[in-house]
């Protein structure tokens, strides 16, 4: 199951999840500001990583990161 990071009021992450309702694949939200400041630190050395600086963050099930539906 991929986890689909979101932040409050993000318009592009409801599209990204009705895309993915629309494909019918399983994802786990997790909302950024009500994570905790250890899971917020850990997603943000990710996304640098990654070049990812907006939401919505997508987790694919091996642990790589995307910001697009693309591929899934």
């Amino acid at each position: 199951m991929i986890t689909l990071y979101t932040s409050k009021g993000c318009s592009r992450c409801a599209m990204v999840k009705q895309i993915l309702d629309a494909r019918k694949i399983e994802y786990r939200v997790q909302v950024y500001e009500d994570m905790p400041q250890e899971q917020q630190d850990e997603l943000l050395k990710k996304t640098d990583a990654a070049d990812i600086y907006s939401f919505p963050v997508i987790e694919r099930e091996d642990g790589s990161i995307t910001n697009s539906v693309e591929g899934l």
